[in-house]
């Protein structure tokens, strides 16, 4: 179909229509998952008559001849994307972040404590970090929503430090039960991202690995 006559050409016009307003504002445009965003080049001719690689195509070469947009993009998996897609140029720097570390984990407890007005004082943060291990900054969330859901379901109060323990012991991270993948990403920092070798090199899941930032 033409542009704007399905949902194929409509999912291109939006992009083409987002980027020209991040254009127009001079803004901060983040992409995120961008690897699943830019995904489907090589099989584009066969799902979509090439829709998505035009489309993949239009946004990278933006990124190109983009001088007045701040771009930024997460992925959780870098090997996924094709080298022309994270080359310099499209974007300046690339970073390694790691899995929170215990530090970080304390950050993030407070701030989701904080946005369902509880105060993080309140709660022995120091056991919630010890157990959280491997925890994502998205974990730790869902355990703070789950904590605060059993207190309010038992009797409609606000939610302990053992609501918060009981919902962290009911998750399993993707950290754990993906361990080896976890592991082959950061061999990838090692070998690809100045700074990253030897810090990550011997630590397994759920050890202490220093500065979790990594630049190209």
């Amino acid at each position: 179909m033409g542009e704007g006559g399905g949902v194929i050409g409509s999912s291109a016009m939006s992009i083409k229509r987002a980027l020209s307003i991040a254009g127009t504002i001079k803004g901060i445009l983040g992409i995120s998952e961008f690897e699943k965003a830019v995904s489907g080049m090589k099989s584009s001719n066969k799902t979509d008559g090439g829709e998505t690689a035009r489309t993949i195509s239009y946004l990278l070469n933006w990124m190109q001849d983009n001088k007045d947009v701040l771009v930024f993009a997460t992925a959780n998996d870098v090997r996924e994307l094709e080298s022309e897609q994270f080359r310099i140029g499209r974007f300046s720097y690339i970073h390694f972040v790691d899995l929170p570390d215990t530090e970080d984990r304390s950050e993030i407890f407070k701030v989701h404590l904080k946005k369902r007005e509880l105060v993080p004082e309140q709660f022995d943060l120091e056991k919630l970090v010890d157990k959280s291990k491997d925890f994502s900054g998205a974990e730790i969330e869902a355990a703070v929503k789950d904590g605060v859901l059993e207190a309010f379901i038992d009797g409609d109060r606000p939610a302990e430090t053992r609501d918060i323990l009981k919902a962290v012991e009911g998750i399993t991270p993707t950290a754990q039960m993906m361990s080896e993948k976890i592991e082959e990403i950061r061999k990838w920092a090692r070998n690809n991202i100045k700074g990253a070798a030897g810090r990550t090199g011997s630590q397994a899941i759920g050890g202490n690995r220093g500065d979790r930032v990594y630049e190209f």
